[in-house]
């Protein structure tokens, strides 16, 4: 008789299935480690016994032990595949992320707001990333509103824009700008006249944020305001608003 199988590694490894197993989980590249918790309770479930831990948040160097654990033949096949996938990559962003926090040494704050962008299974992962590596996950403190580009396009500008928000004196206002050379510049001014608390300058030009910078401070209002400034690496995409009917036309 033939026996059934579950799951084809319980036929694999049924000759050994007596024995216990010891492995040790090592990193080949640098990163920050996390979600440890994650691979904690992968092991847990898997009924492995885990001898030592690097705690979450640790360095990662080529060769740096995260994790020495034992069990059955089968379940130490099946962790090698979980742990690596709940820890490689975001270890990887947590990493990326401390390299950027370092370099500012506290001249900038980093913040990646992009995992908004992403599908809904990706985002706890990547924000957990981010924090672990000392990054922000947000653009200002709460309480705050955003205010897309595509509100000053659907209101008819930035000043229009802030004035209907005004009523939120507890939200820090927050606007997002996309133009360019002395459009830009004069969009900043006039936003930050208005009220806003940060001028999010989403060109990906630095050259932009200088532009920003120099014009707000030639007119006093630098100190008013946070600029924020975007270049992300990723194919970025948008949704732009291309005109406005009142209800009826066509």
């Amino acid at each position: 008789m033939t026996a059934v199988f579950n799951d084809l590694r319980e036929g694999v490894f049924a000759s050994i299935s007596d024995r216990t197993v010891t492995a040790v989980l090592t990193a080949e590249g640098f990163g920050v480690l996390t979600p440890m918790p994650d691979a904690l309770a992968i092991c847990d479930e898997l009924d492995i016994e885990v001898t030592h831990a690097l705690p979450e948040g640790s360095a990662l160097v080529p060769g740096s032990e995260i994790l020495r654990f034992r069990g059955r033949p089968e379940s130490i096949a099946r962790a090698e595949e979980r742990l690596i996938g709940v820890l490689a990559k975001p270890s990887g962003i947590a990493g990326a992320t401390r390299a950027f926090v370092d370099r500012a040494a506290g001249r900038i704050r980093i913040v990646s707001g992009a995992w908004k962008k992403l599908p809904m299974a990706h985002k706890h992962m990547l924000r957990g990333a981010i924090t672990a590596g000392g990054g922000e996950i947000r653009i200002a403190d709460n309480p705050f509103v955003y205010l897309d580009k595509n509100f000053a396009a659907m209101l008819g500008g930035p000043v229009q824009t802030l004035d209907a928000v005004a009523h939120l004196p507890e939200h820090r206002k927050v606007i997002q700008l996309v133009e360019s050379g002395a459009a830009l510049a004069e969009s900043a001014c006039r936003a930050v006249e208005a009220g806003a608390d940060t001028v999010f300058v989403d060109t990906g030009r630095r050259a932009d944020a200088v532009t920003v910078s120099t014009a707000l401070r030639e007119k006093g209002l630098r100190s008013r305001v946070e600029i924020a400034f975007a270049d992300a690496p990723l194919v970025d995409m948008s949704i732009d608003v291309l005109e406005i009917t009142t209800d009826g036309q066509q």
